[in-house]
């Protein structure tokens, strides 16, 4: 089971990036932050990881489109 980038308890989300998602209540606390709490900042440090996985994960998705000469989405051929 999928495990949260925050609390690393297994969790149940849909938005999955490799193993990692965030957990509905991890996600509830990072909406109700105020940006001047404390906690806001080491929010963000544990959100990076988890960013750099969607950023890489896109520019592969990305990559192998460019690549691809299947046409699957051009309606021209």
């Amino acid at each position: 089971m999928p495990k949260c980038i925050i609390c690393n308890k297994e969790t149940k989300t849909e938005i999955l990036v490799g193993e990692h998602g965030i957990c509905l209540q991890c996600e509830k606390t990072i909406l109700s932050l105020d940006p001047e709490n404390n906690y806001y900042a080491e929010m963000l440090n544990k959100l990076r990881p988890f960013a750099k996985m969607v950023l890489c994960s896109f520019q592969k998705e990305q990559e192998n489109a460019a690549n691809s000469n299947s046409g699957d989405c051009d309606e021209t051929k």
